[in-house]
């Protein structure tokens, strides 16, 4: 069972570790929006729960609404979607492609 985190820096550096492991945890808190998708997509139940008391929902909001290609799967990016806006499954925007020109 995962120990409780005292602050969102002690949070932040557990998740880099975790969650982006190809780069040192220093270099991931520089990218925060990647850091914060990560968590978002792959974290745990617990996890999920620090997300919401550390930040709020606009500034999860912004994370959604900067995503980058791949960065959630559809069922994420419902989930948080829906918990984020409390919107119906049906307006929730498609998930970012790439544009073919």
């Amino acid at each position: 069972m995962q120990e409780l985190v005292k602050d969102k820096d002690e949070f932040l550096l557990n998740m880099a570790k975790k969650h982006i492991w190809w780069k040192t945890p220093e270099v991931a808190l520089i990218h925060e929006q990647m850091l914060l998708a990560q968590i978002m997509e792959r974290g745990e139940l617990i996890n999920m729960h620090y997300l919401t008391v550390f930040y709020d929902n606009k500034q999860l909001a912004e994370v959604l609404e900067k995503a980058e290609i791949g960065q959630f799967t559809i069922k994420s990016w419902h989930f948080w979607h829906y918990n984020v806006y409390g919107i119906d499954l049906k307006e929730i925007p498609p998930l970012p492609t790439r544009r073919i020109k």
